[in-house]
């Protein structure tokens, strides 16, 4: 009888740790969602920052062209 006890302490002691991984794996899952995010918006950012660098470069080349004519 005694070893049914302790099986069944044992099993439920699994049981716990199972749901706790599960809860673990949750988390990071949501994290790791929340960092794609981020990257995404950083990307973003970084294309807006290049659109406009580049609108500058050919600004600055009309400004050069017509100040050289």
């Amino acid at each position: 009888y005694s070893a049914l006890v302790q099986k069944g302490k044992q099993l439920a002691a699994d049981v716990n740790t199972l749901k706790a991984s599960e809860e673990t794996r949750k988390q990071i899952a949501a994290n790791m969602k929340s960092v794609e995010e981020k990257i995404e918006e950083l990307q973003k950012q970084k294309r807006e920052v290049e659109t406009m660098q580049h609108r500058t470069e050919m600004e600055c080349m009309q400004l050069r062209t017509s100040y050289e004519h």
